[in-house]
């Protein structure tokens, strides 16, 4: 079967080459704009410039993109990329910055990513992108997902070892003489957060500690509300008093920003920071140096340049499933871990 082209999607919306361009371009306006891209998504188009129809050219360019944010709006983005543009400069390619399109009809989403500008495509935080990573790994075009795993087969990923720095926070804390954990989650619509829980879960269960609902503060995933006023969990600030008082040692937070909520909500109650609760968050963020947090060190900007190598390795023929790497997270030990509190008698 031959490839649709714009004609074919013109003749099947009933309007003109030059209308089915402009809307397939993004040029927003026409009444047609629906069934122009109906016709296209009928046809299965796929958009090539006239000059790689029979072949593929290198254009020594790849392309990044951060699911949700422009690339710099976000701690991850900024961070990632400082670890992409340099390894990616060295190896060859110029960097080109795609901007957040989940809001465009997919179809028109296509573009970005298979007109052929790039050599292939780093995606920071990749949940959203399925489809996107589907149509890649169809038409052949290298693609790696940083901070999950859970991409199609096809597609190389660079990760975090979530598991492992889960385990180490958990034991580090059984060490020092802690037994009632409690672990704050993250947004479970995201695979590093339902990595972390179920590795809190596993660490827990062996090292034959009690675990029980309790020991779980569950994510609300609305960013806006802050403080422990914003958790379901911790709603009744009487009860979280009394879980401190005669029951919690230690809590384990989906990131830094977490632990410190923690911290200064326990503070406000006169409790003490780590003499009542040990925290450890994740990150390694520089409000966690400010405040000596004890936390994982999240490698953003290694997981940049891993994904940077790999995209270079995918590029030259190499196999995705033999391009997928998982980084260490190293526990730094600082002032909010401490031994756990004798229990009341």
């Amino acid at each position: 079967m031959s490839r649709a082209s714009i004609q074919h999607i013109a003749d099947l919306a009933g309007v003109s080459k030059m209308t089915v361009s402009r809307v397939l371009r993004g040029e927003g306006g026409s009444r047609y704009q629906e069934q122009i891209l109906e016709a296209a998504r009928r046809l299965d188009y796929i958009p090539v410039r006239p000059t790689l129809q029979n072949r593929r050219v290198k254009t020594n360019v790849i392309g990044v993109l951060e699911e949700g944010h422009f690339l710099f709006e976000s701690e991850i983005g900024s961070q990632t990329f400082r670890g992409v543009a340099p390894t990616a400069l060295n190896n060859g390619y110029d960097v080109l910055m795609l901007r957040p399109q989940q809001h465009q009809p997919v179809e028109q989403r296509k573009l970005q990513f298979l007109d052929r500008r790039c050599d292939g495509f780093i995606f920071i935080v990749s949940g959203e992108n399925r489809e996107i990573l589907e149509l890649l790994v169809q038409n052949e075009m290298p693609a790696v997902a940083c901070y999950t795993d859970d991409v199609p087969e096809g597609i190389s990923w660079v990760t975090p070892d979530n598991e492992q720095a889960i385990r180490d926070a958990v034991a580090l804390l059984v060490s020092k003489g802690h037994r009632n954990i409690i672990y704050w989650s993250g947004p479970q619509g995201h695979s590093d957060a339902r990595e972390r829980t179920k590795a809190f879960t596993k660490a827990m269960r062996e090292a034959d500690l009690p675990l029980y609902q309790e020991n779980y503060i569950w994510d609300n995933e609305d960013d806006k509300k802050q403080g422990i006023e914003g958790l379901p969990a911790l709603s009744d600030s009487d009860s979280f008093h009394d879980l401190i008082s005669n029951h919690m040692t230690a809590v384990i937070c989906h990131n830094d920003q977490r632990a410190i909520t923690i911290w200064d909500e326990v503070v406000e109650m006169g409790f003490r920071v780590p003499e009542d609760l040990s925290i450890i968050g994740i990150d390694n963020s520089p409000e966690a140096q400010e405040r000596s947090l004890t936390t994982l060190y999240n490698p953003f900007i290694e997981i940049g340049r891993a994904a940077a190598d790999v995209l270079h390795s995918l590029i030259n023929g190499g196999a995705a499933e033999d391009n997928c790497q998982r980084m260490p997270m190293p526990l730094i030990e600082r002032a909010s871990t401490g031994p756990a509190k004798q229990p009341l008698s």
